[in-house]
């Protein structure tokens, strides 16, 4: 088992894809946080994806193409020629964003914002060049960031805060609290269409699944990069109290809005991250929920 990129086609018009090719394999099996995500169109007619994990594959098909990079790289993939290509990612994790100008947006799971500065192709023309990161932090990158969410905390959160205090952990606020704080941002998504009103338009919208919540940022010209801030003061333009709602995606869509992608499960986080003792006695279903998955329009 391998992380694979496939291909996808209808050319029958019956609303299933008739072709079905893997065109890339070999990307890490890690954390599922961390796989090959973000697929998105450049204007230079590539497309770009994110994966955190990336690592040589073996025992491919022959019509099937490596992913052969280091881990922690981003990577464009060529459409016409099926191949890839490193790319500048900025450490992110789940989402990956252009606005209009085709300025690109990466985030981490503690860190919601970034912009992705210095492009890879420049740097490999001096290896000998040393360049502290290749990204501007739009938010704190502490785990700090704030978010004010509408459900109560999942029991099994509380019982893990409560283990890691005992424990004295050295970790970030999100870590060590069981609610407050960004620890799963994902999806990062600019909003490029006009069905909301204007002063939504290019925000940074940020799902942040762990807190069953969207979060909304405005974005500034600053130097040659951007600062960014918060739109809702001690809100979310979206909060449920449901703790099965997980928005881990956003698109654009034809009609002018946005849709949003819910996993809807009981837990969103990797499993290793839920106290062993509640998965075992059945307090905690690292499944539950996984039939339900939704997209709102």
């Amino acid at each position: 088992m391998r992380g694979d990129i496939w291909y996808f086609k209808d050319t029958k018009g019956a609303g299933k894809a008739d072709v079905r090719t893997k065109v890339f394999t070999g990307f890490g099996l890690g954390s599922l946080e961390y796989m090959e995500n973000g697929l998105i169109w450049g204007i230079d007619h590539k497309i770009y994806g994110s994966s955190v994990l990336v690592a040589n594959g073996s025992n491919a098909g022959s019509n099937e193409r490596q992913a052969g990079f280091a881990s922690g790289t981003r990577f464009l993939l060529r459409s016409v020629r099926s191949e890839l290509e490193a790319v500048s990612g900025g450490g992110s994790q789940w989402g990956n964003a252009f606005d209009d100008w085709y300025n690109r947006f990466v985030c981490k799971n503690i860190a919601p914002a970034r912009h992705v500065v210095l492009p890879l192709h420049y740097l490999a023309r001096d290896p000998y060049l040393g360049v502290p990161r290749l990204f501007n932090p739009l938010t704190s990158e502490g785990g700090d960031v704030p978010v004010y969410r509408a459900s109560p905390a999942e029991p099994w959160r509380t019982v893990r805060a409560h283990q890691r205090q005992e424990l004295g952990k050295n970790a970030n606020p999100g870590e060590i609290n069981e609610a407050g704080y960004f620890t799963a941002a994902c999806g990062i998504t600019v909003l490029s269409r006009n069905a909301y009103p204007p002063s939504y338009r290019g925000n940074l919208f940020i799902a942040e699944p762990a807190g069953n919540l969207v979060h909304r940022r405005a974005i500034d010209p600053e130097g040659v990069s951007f600062s960014s801030r918060r739109v809702d003061e001690k809100a979310e333009v979206v909060a449920s109290s449901d703790i099965f709602f997980r928005p881990v995606n956003f698109v654009n869509a034809p009609d002018g809005t946005m849709h949003v992608v819910d996993m809807y499960r009981e837990v969103v986080e990797d499993p290793i991250y839920v106290p062993p003792e509640l998965v075992k006695t059945g307090q905690v279903n690292v499944e539950g929920g996984r039939e339900r998955g939704r997209i709102y329009g």
